[in-house]
Order: structure tokens, then sequence, then C-alpha cells
């Protein structure tokens, strides 16, 4: 009998992860508190690092195959419609892969659900204590989110969601709308991407999202978000005006602190946002998930004790992850920041008129 695994939380991470310890010949079970696995959400950005860890899963075709590229020439705009910089996103990393990919959280989820055998995952089932877990399991992989409950049985209380000050709403609206990119504006952000391409007979549809400074669990209804956005410049004003309150998602933001001072303990892994929750500045959270997979598997396919093999996965993910939070918690201050916006904005000028004349440069 194989090695048994239990994945706490059937979102990307957690399913990620449970294809790629099924492909390494364990025996993995699923469990998620929810009646069904969520397909719920917008558009996730995958990475060309993500893109490797979806090829080494063997679920890279099936994941992508609704993506499509991200604009090539994305970029930031005030609210006056002004550009403030160009972001060349097919060329922001060196890759043979190319840029980043754009695919609809619902495919995305339903890919990686579909690459498990039937029964694998179990809705409805909880976590909710040390006594929960079956005395066969080697390993636990706690992929519950900001609020983990593997994470508070495991690794104590101390690390806690911390409100942002940010509400955020998210969604998609029929039609192709453009200019893609983003509108900084009075200390909030809009931004419109791809989601489904204009077919045949299909209109297709724009991805949207909306953060703003508020106080935490403000009343703040669709109509204070119309208002807003009607102010700004396209694509922004139709997007408001396409709005469906049945489908807009709306949450309160939140990261986690302090920091984690280790993703594992014993047989204990966290992966995804129960591990380093972050805002969503930087376009990163589900990339990230995606590399704790991959980075959960290679290590126990390395190590055959499963202490060993964490301590290994710890070494591998813990910092790099929690860079990437830090940097979308700064990339988070600077773009609500209304006391910074005059010098930000001037410096984001002069960087894209510099990089304009000397050519898009060398990412890495």
């Amino acid at each position: 009998m194989g090695k048994q695994a239990l994945v706490v939380g059937a979102g990307v991470g957690g399913l990620a992860s449970a294809v790629g310890l099924l492909d390494a010949g364990w025996q993995v079970s699923v469990w998620e508190r929810a009646e069904r696995v969520q397909v719920l959400g917008t558009t996730f950005g995958i990475w060309p690092q993500a893109r490797q860890a979806l090829t080494y899963l063997g679920v890279e075709g099936a994941c992508l195959a609704t993506a499509v590229p991200a604009p090539a020439d994305g970029g930031v705009r005030d609210g006056a419609g002004r550009t403030l910089a160009a972001v060349p996103t097919a060329n922001l990393e060196r890759d043979p892969a190319g840029g980043m990919m754009l695919v609809p959280r619902s495919d995305l989820v339903a890919a990686l659900h579909a690459a498990l055998p039937d029964g694998t995952v179990r809705t409805g089932r909880s976590f909710e204590d040390l006594a929960d877990v079956p005395d066969d399991v080697d390993l636990l992989v706690g992929a519950d989110g900001l609020r983990s409950r593997v994470r508070d049985a495991y690794f104590g209380a101390r690390v806690r969601p911390v409100y942002t000050g940010l509400v955020a709403w998210r969604g998609v609206v029929p039609g192709v709308h453009q200019p893609y990119g983003e509108v900084w504006s009075d200390g909030a952000l809009f931004g419109a991407t791809p989601n489904r391409p204009a077919r045949a007979g299909e209109p297709g549809t724009t991805n949207f999202y909306v953060a703003v400074p508020a106080a935490a669990d403000a009343d703040l209804g669709l109509a204070e978000l119309r208002a807003r956005l009607a102010g700004w410049p396209e694509p922004a004003p139709t997007v408001g005006r396409l709005l469906d309150p049945q489908t807009v998602l709306r949450h309160d933001l939140y990261d986690l602190r302090p920091r984690l001072r280790s993703f594992v303990t014993g047989r204990v892994a966290l992966v995804g946002d129960s591990a380093h929750a972050m805002t969503p500045h930087l376009g990163r959270g589900a990339c990230e998930s995606l590399l704790d997979a991959q980075a959960l598997v290679q290590a126990v396919r390395a190590h055959p004790e499963v202490p060993a093999a964490l301590r290994h996965y710890d070494r591998q993910r813990r910092r790099a992850a929690q860079r990437v939070e830090l940097a979308s918690r700064t990339m988070g201050r600077m773009v609500h920041s209304r006391t910074l916006a005059p010098p930000r904005n001037l410096l984001l000028r002069v960087g894209s008129r510099l990089i304009g004349a000397r050519g898009t440069p060398p990412a890495g």
C-alpha cells in the first residue's frame, strides 16, 4: 500500500498538489468544506514559471485550453486617461513559452478537478482539529485558504489574517471592452483584461477588478461602485453599466501577518493562501500556489522520508513566496497612496519614456 496524503481544500493549490502526489504514486484524498468544488471567480494570470509547474504536473494542456495571451501593450493610466506607464506583459519574463497567459478561474479549477479520479475529492467534509486526521495519513497538506484551520491547528494562532484597508470587486461582463490595463486614481484601482475572446456568434467577455480604500466591513454596494467607475476613463464606465449583481464578487482584502517561520511541521505542509495569502496587486496568487504544488511533489519524490521532504519543500518555497507576498503588499501601498501619487506618477511617466527611448529592457 502506497503512502497516504490528505489534502484539505480544493482550490488551485490543493487540487494541483493532489494531482502531483497521485502521479508520484501516493494515495490521495481531498477534503473540501463546501458542498461542491467552487468554480466562482474571474481570471488568473499564469506566468511562465507557473506554466512550467502545470507542465511538470502533466496538466498544462487541459488547464490552459481556453487561455488567451495577456495583452502585449497593457498599461497604467491616471483618472484623466493619461498614460503613466506602458507594461509590455508579453516580455516581462524571458521564457521560450512566451509571456503571461490569462485563464478563467473556473476553467483552471475544473481542469485540475477533472485530472483526479472520481471520489478523490470529498465535498462537504470539513477539517476542525488534529483529531480529524486519520491514523494512516503520512502527509497532511493544508490548502484551506486565508482562514486555514490546518494552520491554526498545527502552527498556532500567532499568524492571523490582517485587513489591508482595501475592498475589492471582481467579475466579468459581456463583450470585449478596451483598452486593457489599469487606472490608478484617488487611491483606487480599476483593471480590465481579456476573459474569453469574441468568436462567431459569441461576444466574448472582459474580466475586471476594482480595489478601493475602505473601513473593514464598510457598507459599499454596487451603486457606489458604479458611481466611481462612471467618472473614470473607458472601459470603466461601460463595465459599470454592464455589472451583473448576481455574479460580482466583493471581498475585503487581507494578508497574513506576521510571516510564518516555516510552512511545515512534522508531516504537515501548507500551500497557497494557507501559507502566504497576499494582496492581488501582482496577480501572482494562483501562480505561487502552483509553484508550491510543484515544489512539494518534487520534494516527496526526491526524499522518501516525509519530514525530510517537507524541510526541503520549505527551503524551496518559503522565502520565495514571502518575497512575492511582500512585493505585492508594497505595490498595493504604492497604488493606493494618495500622498505618494504625484511623485509616483512622475516617476512612472519618466521611466516609461526612458524605456520607450531605449527599447524594451531585458527581463529577469
